[in-house]
């Protein structure tokens, strides 16, 4: 585009002779927030498609279906694609393209994507990432959710012994995996 950000990216499966269309969507501060996966389009020829994964109202899925100001910081959901077209059609029960392991293509239920949710402090870190389905999106209690911190004095004397130096120069990082696992990083 304009700004030269990736948003649709136009593959050729040579082994099925056609297309497949992967998009990316950004939020309103131009952060890349949406990673539509790939989907076969059922055409050969490599172009762009406008309106190839759509929300359910038959707009091209945007920023406005996932990244809404409001009051709540902690409603973090997302609208599902529709299963019309794109992706939302392949990754679903409306999926008309066969292929030899098609009975293997699961339904994402409208959750084609993952999504990615930055902090509010204009950082760039990554506060929670959705995974793939319905079962994985943001909101749902399976998603990567991160948090950020000083760590105590008594915690960096205890980990890595008094000649570590002072607790201030640390940063100490959790993450909390789909499965409710805690790692925690210094």
């Amino acid at each position: 585009d304009g700004t030269l950000r990736s948003r649709q990216q136009v593959s050729r499966l040579n082994s099925e002779d056609e297309t497949v269309i992967g998009e990316t969507v950004y939020d309103h501060q131009g952060r890349k927030a949406v990673d539509i996966i790939p989907a076969p389009t059922g055409r050969k020829k490599i172009e762009f498609t406008p309106n190839y994964n759509v929300d359910i109202e038959g707009k091209s899925y945007s920023r406005q279906n996932f990244d809404l100001d409001d009051d709540n910081q902690c409603n973090l959901s997302s609208d599902p694609i529709e299963n019309t077209s794109g992706a939302g059609k392949y990754y679903s029960s409306e999926n008309e393209l066969k292929f030899q392991h098609d009975v293997a293509i699961p339904d994402a239920k409208g959750y084609p994507f993952i999504q990615t949710v930055y902090t509010n402090d204009n950082t760039g870190r990554i506060r929670a990432q959705g995974g793939i389905g319905v079962d994985h999106k943001i909101g749902s209690g399976h998603e990567t959710k991160n948090y950020y911190g000083k760590p105590l004095q008594v915690e960096i004397d205890r980990m890595f012994g008094s000649e570590a130096g002072y607790a201030s120069h640390y940063q100490k990082n959790l993450v909390v995996d789909p499965n409710g696992q805690v790692t925690v990083s210094y």
